[in-house]
């Protein structure tokens, strides 16, 4: 079974206890890898027909016997720097060249070229893809910009006709004061 399968991904009602565990273990605050965990942990210890703590147990016991990791084996730092061209010490070269374990952790810390190849090409693919994205977006852009000069001609075009509008308003009431004024005037005139 390789890392993306899990015990019961064939079982229907398995998975489907699995992911109500997870959604129980989520509701009691446990983030979402640490419930899945638990719950893929659960569910592989109810296919061997023992309890997660047997299990968990005996895996514990089984890595106390292990013969990995020795006091000699690399560490990450030295893996990362002897995978990005860094040297090893005579002593560390010479037991990279006996454990089976560090070589094959030096060998899953290389990239594979195959791989990175295979990685490149479906990143490239995705550049179409984002330039078209890239291209709807200036697009929008454009348009929202044509908007908000159309929005804006129409808000100075009301503003202008807000100004005529109270010019006109303004001669209106000059006008209706000097029409009042002189129909005072002649009121006084009229009684004197």
């Amino acid at each position: 079974m390789n890392g993306t399968e899990r015990k019961g991904q064939n079982n229907p009602a398995a998975e489907n206890q699995r992911r109500e565990r997870i959604e129980q273990l989520r509701a009691m605050g446990a983030d979402a890898g640490l419930a899945e965990s638990i719950a893929s942990a659960e569910l592989e210890a109810m296919a061997q027909n023992t309890t997660l703590g047997r299990m968990l147990m005996e895996d514990a016991q089984a890595m106390e016997y292990a013969p990995y990791p020795t006091a000699e084996c690399l560490i990450p730092d030295e893996v990362h720097e002897f995978c990005n061209g860094g040297e090893l010490p005579a002593g560390r070269k010479a037991h990279l060249q006996a454990c089976a374990i560090c070589q094959a952790m030096i060998a899953a810390s290389k990239p594979d070229a195959e791989h990175v190849g295979r990685f490149l090409h479906e990143f490239s693919a995705l550049g179409p893809i984002l330039d078209a994205k890239d291209a709807k977006m200036q697009e929008r852009y454009g348009t929202l910009a044509r908007a908000k000069e159309s929005l804006d001609a129409e808000n100075a075009e009301r503003g202008r006709l807000l100004e005529e509008r109270n010019a006109e308003i303004a001669e209106l009431q000059r006008r209706l004061e000097a029409a009042e004024n002189a129909a005072a005037k002649a009121l006084v005139a009229e009684s004197a």
